[in-house]
């Protein structure tokens, strides 16, 4: 199992009850995350059927592997590259960076936005 960071965010405390998923939270938590929340707003995206191969896939969680799924088809949660056979690697063990998790969630919000008019 790989170490897990050290907190180097200079706003968030030790302290904080918040911490341990501010500093742990990997993309697949965060997909399952975003997705029971949309569930709990009732915002309901249909989406293809098609399954999308991620060049990682095998490293997904069971738990996670529809949540990654919709939210890449619908441009929310992108790779975070390409396989040498042009496959997404979706990075689903990686934890999110701050960067990663702003752009996961402005592309959330937007969703949202769609979905509130």
């Amino acid at each position: 199992m790989p170490e897990l960071p050290v907190n180097t965010f200079t706003d968030v405390f030790g302290t904080d009850w918040l911490i341990e998923d501010i500093i742990n939270e990997t993309r697949q938590d965060l997909a399952v995350r975003l997705t029971q929340y949309m569930r709990d707003w009732e915002v309901f995206m249909y989406v293809t059927d098609q399954w999308i191969m991620f060049a990682d896939e095998s490293e997904i969680s069971d738990y996670a592997m529809s949540s990654l799924q919709t939210l890449n088809k619908v441009g929310v949660m992108k790779g975070v590259g390409e396989s040498a056979e042009g496959r997404t690697i979706i990075d689903p063990k990686g934890i999110v960076t701050r960067a990663q998790a702003a752009d996961i969630l402005h592309a959330f919000m937007e969703i949202l936005a769609q979905f509130s008019t």
